[in-house]
């Protein structure tokens, strides 16, 4: 039971993730520069893990060790990439103050004490983590085909598809009593030119 809730906290963990790499002050404040390509890599490459946790969490309840491995794994990575993306939105806030006049420098005579005000520093230490996160995050998605992890429909696809399902067969049933009541009809005005014939 306690490796049940373990596992089904990392779908919420991830999606977290995901909106934390999308946020609009990383690119407003330009706090990823010259690590773009690596951003738009990890924004492709969370919604497939996001696709199949449905999967693992189901196969690791069926204790698969190999499903159960992926899933810590998965959970330590984006803890990880959870602290990297704090970091830069941290960043993001701090030229945000800076430009508003909300913020001075720390440091006597202009030198500066905070490493995180020189972008030089900051975006070759930033590059460094976000690339050894990308580097997980490349071999949990090949360690994810090699455990045969499949991807889930979204439940509202599947609510889509059962949508259907219902509206064909009351469809059916429609065109079904659709039939039936012709058929009665037919018989009562069968009925009422037999009448007819009898009593001329």
């Amino acid at each position: 039971m306690a490796e049940l809730v373990v596992t089904m906290a990392i779908g919420p963990l991830v999606s977290m993730l995901r909106d934390k790499a999308s946020s609009y002050l990383l690119d407003q404040y330009n706090v990823m520069e010259g690590m773009e390509k690596q951003h738009r890599i990890l924004k492709r490459r969370l919604p497939i893990i996001l696709d199949v946790i449905a999967d693992a969490e189901e196969q690791a309840t069926a204790h698969r060790e190999g499903a159960k491995a992926w899933l810590q794994e998965l959970k330590t990575v984006a803890y990880e990439a959870h602290g990297v993306f704090d970091e830069f939105k941290y960043e993001a806030l701090r030229r945000r103050a800076k430009k508003n006049g909300h913020y001075t420098e720390l440091g006597f005579g202009g030198i500066k004490l905070l490493t995180t005000s020189n972008r030089v520093v900051f975006r070759r230490r930033m590059g460094r983590k976000l690339s050894m996160i990308l580097q997980d995050i490349n071999v949990l998605i090949a360690e994810m085909h090699d455990f045969g992890l499949r991807q889930t429909l979204p439940v509202s696809k599947q609510l889509r598809l059962t949508d259907y399902s219902i509206i064909y067969s009351q469809d059916i049933s429609r065109r079904s009593r659709y039939k039936e009541k012709n058929n009665i009809v037919d018989i009562l005005l069968g009925q009422d030119h037999i009448s007819a014939a009898h009593i001329q």
